[in-house]
């Protein structure tokens, strides 16, 4: 049975907690770590602490914003935001890390309050790759380094959570999307914080009182409790909120206040609706991460799936190949780019989807805006066109000249 170190204590407002902070010889500074979803849970907790009327800073893979504005470069703003903590003229800082980014970024000597662990491993087979094995090392050796006071915000269905039992972690929080995890359970019998998702509501409790209860249909991003990565994105967002002692109504309206688009979420699932055709623009994932936006499309459960697939310089011909099989299975039409860079992973994709026992039609297009084109020609008002693509603001130009209508 796993075994939690738990030191709880619960604050009342942020001020509260942030004196905490200070008292203990912590920053109050938040690190988002992880594989996927770093992005999306930074997003979340500014919208909730901003919400509070909070002043704030970020650190995201797409640079640094000191209270809502774009900063010039990565180190030396992230170092003024953190200078600026120091001197009172910021309340929360929030960082974005990847695993290397400990020895690069201007950190040294600083002490987290809080450490959200974002997904490591969607399943158990990705924990087995080199990288990711090397990424739970990282990780590991972090949280080792941290002090004990500090938050640890973990999720217990990450394929990852198991390596992390023996660090005897104190001062967690766990989330899970089911509601009967038995060390959920576990954790709540101790006296533990958590979240987890019950009767369509994102949840916030102990085992005796519940905190808060979000429905998802009022959090945009879970896009109606279809996107299961995403609802497991806002309960790490929503718990970590809570333990820093954000109020019930701000991370409420922080979590309806992001939205899927691409200002919000540049490289998570931007959703919108064109002449009552509903669109979805993801990132060209492998395998392993393209499961869980299929999952998501079934949810959804559209008359038919066009897939727009924009997958450029193949490093893994096989990953793309099984990619071509897995969209085979859902699609009514795969729609391939033939520009010069895509050429090596058309043949793959054709290859992928010519295993399935009903292949889907393919067709060809000469540019990614002519893709998007074919597939809204072909599209109904009940069915769902996916565009995996690394290049968004090439399908938001393409349909600016359409009538878009935010979803």
């Amino acid at each position: 049975m796993t075994t939690f170190v738990e030191s709880i204590q619960t604050h009342s407002s942020f001020q509260s907690w942030s004196a905490h902070c200070r008292e203990v010889g912590l920053d109050p500074l938040i690190y988002i770590v992880g594989t996927r979803g770093k992005s999306t849970i930074v997003r979340l907790l500014d919208a909730m602490a901003k919400a509070e009327g909070l002043r704030t800073a970020i650190r995201t893979n797409a640079g640094v914003e000191i209270e809502g504005k774009r900063q010039l470069g990565d180190v030396h703003p992230l170092r003024d935001s953190l200078e600026e903590l120091d001197a009172g003229e910021l309340d929360l800082v929030m960082v974005e890390m990847g695993w290397g980014d400990m020895r690069s970024l201007p950190l040294n000597g600083r002490k987290p309050a809080a450490v959200v662990v974002a997904t490591i491993c969607p399943n158990k087979d990705f924990c087995l790759l080199e990288d990711t094995r090397r990424a739970i090392a990282g990780l590991k050796a972090l949280l080792l380094l941290t002090p004990a006071e500090t938050r640890i915000a973990v999720d217990l269905d990450d394929a990852a959570f198991p390596f992390l039992t023996d660090l005897s972690l104190e001062n967690l929080i766990v989330t899970t999307a089911g509601s009967e995890n038995p060390i959920l359970e576990q954790h709540l019998a101790m006296g533990g914080t958590a979240a987890w998702s019950r009767n369509e509501s994102l949840v916030i409790g102990t085992q005796s009182e519940t905190y808060l209860s979000i429905r998802m249909h009022d959090v945009p991003i879970t896009l109606n409790g279809a996107a299961l990565f995403q609802i497991r994105n806002v309960l790490m967002a929503a718990a970590t909120a809570q333990a820093i002692g954000l109020s019930t109504d701000a991370i409420s309206a922080g979590a309806a206040a992001v939205l899927p688009d691409n200002a919000h979420l540049p490289t998570s699932m931007n959703a919108i609706q064109i002449n009552d055709v509903r669109i979805w623009i993801d990132r060209p994932s492998p395998p392993l991460f393209l499961s869980a936006v299929l999952r998501a499309i079934r949810a959804l459960k559209p008359g038919r799936v066009f897939f727009v697939l924009d997958y450029r310089d193949v490093a893994n011909q096989d990953e793309t190949v099984e990619v071509g099989r897995m969209i085979g299975r859902q699609a009514a039409q795969c729609i391939v780019i033939n520009e010069h860079a895509s050429l090596a992973s058309v043949v793959a994709l054709k290859a992928g989807i010519a295993q399935n026992e009903v292949t889907p039609p393919i067709v060809h297009t000469e540019s990614l805006a002519r893709a998007v084109l074919r597939a809204l020609g072909s599209a109904r008002s009940d069915d769902l066109v996916v565009v995996l693509t690394n290049r968004p603001q090439t399908v938001y130009r393409t349909l600016a000249r359409q009538d878009i209508e935010s979803v």
